[in-house]
C-alpha cells in the first residue's frame, strides 16, 4: 500500500479551540478553496484539531484535511 500524505489546508485567520471552533469560524476570513489537482478530501479529525485553537493564540478558525495522492507544489505567502 503506498504511504499517504496528509496536508492541511486552512484560512489564515485567528483560532478557535475544540468544540468554540463553530462558534468562531463565522468570524474567520477567507474561505477553503477547492484543492490542487493532486490532493483529496480527507477526515483525520486530530490533525485538524491540533492545528486550530482559540482566537489570538496563532491557530486556525477553521480548516480542512488534504490527501497528497501526487507531488504537489505548496507556496508560502
Amino acid at each position: 500500500m503506498p504511504s499517504r500524505r496528509y496536508a492541511l489546508v486552512c484560512s489564515f485567520t485567528l483560532l478557535s479551540a475544540g468544540f468554540a471552533a463553530a462558534a468562531f469560524a463565522d468570524d474567520c476570513v477567507g474561505a477553503i478553496v477547492t484543492p490542487p489537482e493532486g490532493m483529496v478530501a480527507a477526515s483525520d479529525e486530530a490533525l485538524l484539531a491540533a492545528a486550530i485553537g482559540e482566537p489570538g493564540k496563532g491557530a486556525l478558525c477553521k480548516g480542512q484535511v488534504f490527501v497528497a495522492e501526487k507531488p504537489v507544489t505548496v507556496y508560502r505567502v
